[in-house]
């Protein structure tokens, strides 16, 4: 039986097209390609301006950041050198005013939050820094004022010695004390300008220099020559050195010649000479025998030459009769001088007297 064709196969009576296109179609791809591509280059651009921004950005955040950063690196150099601050704790509250004070006119340029925290970022290293450098400078200065007044302190300490008698135990005692004081300045970090050995030094010479300057004081005060003997021979005793020994003893060999010359003085003084020739029982002959008697110890009713006489050494003794020998040789020109002029005196008054009576 023959077969009846089905055109629509029981889809109706629509004629099936046959597949495949019956003339030529647009490219969608060409109509979308110039879209696409200036939406490419929109966001490309974008992209590019996005990228400039940032990077301009980035550009005045360093700027401004290096320009803020040197403005307070210079600042807070200038107030370090002026700050005279003399404490850790001083130097650290004032630093602290200053830093605020910069960060409060910094702030009032309107930089905004996020600038303003690079920025302070980058101030904070510098500020501590300088907080730093300022302490240590504070510190430095604290300790040479301290030095200072510790150098005072010694120095008058030592000045304090030297009107001490080194042999006394107030000597002993006011030495342990400054040097306890420079002991307990050191525990802390203060030093004195000298070192111990160049302070322990100087209180040895004052101490050399007090013995010496005793000494001396007594030699000068003796009024007798066995008083500076005895006083030489207690120089070998005296903690002081050799040279200064030498010094004692000479100067105790010129107190005993000092004295001698003295005591031949009073004695050579004892016979007068000066009214001789001008009265009666003043004459040479006089003075001869008042040397007379001196030479063997008779001096009147002057007990105390007498007993000094005695105890004065046979050199002593030579150099006054010597003086006495001088005084009658003094006695002899003035008598002669005084008969002279008394007989210019007589002479005279007699040629007035005979003028007068002439007339």
């Amino acid at each position: 039986m023959p077969t009846i064709p089905m055109y629509n196969q029981g889809q109706g009576s629509a004629v099936q097209l046959v597949s495949g296109s019956l003339s030529p179609r647009a490219d969608v791809g060409a109509f979308a390609a110039p879209g696409q591509a200036l939406a490419q280059f929109a966001s490309s651009a974008g992209d590019i301006a996005f990228k400039l921004g940032m990077a301009e950005r980035n550009r005045e955040d360093e700027r401004i950041i290096t320009e803020e950063a040197a403005r307070a690196f210079e600042e807070s150099s200038q107030y370090v050198i002026q700050d005279q601050s003399t404490t850790i704790e001083e130097a650290g509250d004032k630093f602290n005013v200053f830093r605020d004070d910069f960060i409060s006119k910094l702030n009032d340029k309107g930089y905004g939050s996020r600038r303003s925290g690079l920025i302070n970022n980058k101030l904070a290293s510098i500020f501590s820094e300088q907080l730093i450098t300022s302490q240590q400078n504070a510190n430095t200065r604290g300790n040479k004022l301290a030095t200072k007044a510790l150098d005072s302190e010694i120095s008058l300490s030592l000045s304090k010695l030297k009107g001490i008698d080194p042999n006394s135990d107030m000597f002993d005692v006011q030495t342990l004390l400054l040097r306890t004081n420079i002991a307990k300045q050191s525990k802390v970090g203060i030093e004195p300008t000298l070192n111990i050995f160049q302070i322990d030094s100087q209180i040895e010479a004052i101490r050399n220099d007090g013995f010496r300057t005793g000494h001396a004081d007594l030699i000068e005060s003796a009024s007798s020559v066995e008083q500076v003997e005895t006083l030489i021979e207690q120089v070998s005793g005296l903690s002081i050195d050799p040279a200064s020994q030498d010094v004692l003893r000479r100067l105790g060999e010129q107190k005993i010649n000092e004295i001698e010359i003295a005591e031949v003085n009073e004695f050579v003084s004892y016979i007068d000479v000066s009214n001789v020739g001008k009265t009666a029982f003043d004459t040479v002959e006089s003075i001869d025998a008042q040397i007379k008697a001196a030479s063997s110890g008779d001096f009147g009713a002057n007990k105390d030459l007498a007993e000094k006489w005695d105890k004065l050494s046979d050199g002593q003794k030579l150099s006054i009769r010597d003086g006495w020998a001088k005084a009658k040789t003094q006695a002899i020109q003035n008598y002669n001088f005084n008969l002279q002029r008394a007989d210019r005196e007589q002479r005279n008054n007699n040629e007035k007297l005979y003028l007068d009576n002439k007339d």
